[in-house]
């Protein structure tokens, strides 16, 4: 009889154990899918969007044509004749409004319907100086094909020759260096590719301070910029001698300085 009870007491305790554990197991899975729940809830607030309506302007009216986009997203606009534009945009993110001659702009969006940014002008970009030709004019006036190097970019490329110090740093211009020998490691530049069959007819017309010469030799030190000039409107003045591009080289040359007047009695 003792064995018969014994017996008995071992599928008791393997129930209770599974009950245990049914149990268990349902109030962890009521739990996982209670924080499952909130964590979606969050996300989906998150990364609720809505359709923004807003007006871009500056000190005279509206701006014509400024770009509005999403920081981190490839969606955007550009705003009609009146500053006006629509975009969908998530609740946190950075609305970028940017515009040539004007300052960029950033802005947190936290949920608003409609929007009104007032856009600042640059004046430093607009009373930015590039070198055309046998001239000078403001930069935001330039519609030729061009492009420039200043006196900081060139002494970051620790090289020996001004032409292997342009290669990587000007668009549209090729370098070719076909050797490392000392003295002759001077690259062979084309503007836009080459242009004809023979490689000595497609090199570009390079100036010095307005005078016809090679640069690759100078010291970088002395170079104030290095302006290529690409395309057709550009290099019109030149006539058939730009057909190639034209790099103009300008160095650097003495400025006044106000420095501390002696008097005559003093010395």
């Amino acid at each position: 009889m003792k064995r018969r009870v014994s017996s008995m007491k071992i599928p008791c305790r393997i129930w209770l154990l599974a009950a245990t554990l049914s149990v268990g197991q349902a109030a962890f899975s009521t739990e996982m899918e209670t924080i499952s729940f909130s964590t979606g809830q969050d996300i989906a607030q998150q990364k609720k969007v809505i359709e923004v309506t807003g007006t871009v302007t500056d000190n005279f009216g509206p701006v014509i044509g400024a770009t509005v986009t999403v920081k981190g997203m490839s969606a955007g606009v550009i705003t009609d004749t009146d500053g006006n534009f629509k975009l969908k945009v998530p609740v946190g993110a950075t609305i970028m409004v940017s515009y040539i001659g004007y300052e960029n702009k950033e802005i947190h969006y936290k949920g608003e319907r409609s929007l009104k940014i007032k856009l600042n002008e640059n004046v430093q970009e607009l009373e930015e100086v590039q070198i055309i030709a046998y001239g000078s004019q403001k930069k935001v006036t330039v519609t030729g094909a061009l492009s420039s190097i200043n006196n900081e970019e060139l002494l970051k490329s620790p090289v020996a020759s001004m032409a292997n110090a342009l290669t990587g740093k000007v668009t549209g211009l090729a370098s070719v260096q076909s050797s490392g020998q000392p003295g002759a490691d001077d690259a062979t530049l084309y503007v836009r590719g080459v242009g004809s069959l023979s490689t000595d007819l497609s090199q570009p017309l390079m100036l010095v301070d307005g005078v016809e010469r090679s640069f690759f030799q100078l010291d970088p030190n002395e170079v104030e910029s290095i302006t290529v000039l690409k395309d057709a409107s550009a290099t019109a003045v030149f006539g058939v001698r730009g057909a190639n591009g034209v790099i103009l080289v300008i160095l650097l040359s003495a400025k006044t300085q106000k420095g501390i007047n002696i008097p005559p009695e003093a010395l």
